[in-house]
């Protein structure tokens, strides 16, 4: 499970280089939009849905995983208080495995 785990993190780190040419929801720069310009963008225009959220370390960003599974593509977005929203990755070839209870990561 150690293996697949770890090949997962290395899939989703390394498309990151390639990243800038798959999904440019967001301008250059600052890489912020207002959240539901983004999210039009994200679900209407890429088909990408959430399929996680979770709220970071320290409080301050709500934290969103969009995929699209038919093309692989995600983006992973920080949602603001002052309902901005700032892309931190995005990539392709998205996967999931499955996690059997109990098995030793």
């Amino acid at each position: 499970m150690k293996q697949l785990l770890i090949a997962s993190l290395f899939t989703l780190l390394s498309t990151t280089a390639i990243a800038q040419d798959v999904n440019p929801v967001f301008p250059p720069g600052p890489r912020c939009l207002p959240y539901e310009q983004a999210m039009t963008k994200l679900v209407k225009e890429y088909k990408e849905t959430r399929i996680f959220e979770g709220m970071n370390k320290n409080g301050s960003a709500l934290i969103e995983l969009f995929v699209n599974e038919e093309t692989g593509t995600w983006t992973i977005i920080a949602k603001l208080p002052n309902k901005m929203a700032c892309m931190q990755e995005m990539g392709k070839y998205f996967n999931t495995y499955e996690i059997i209870p109990g098995d030793d990561l």
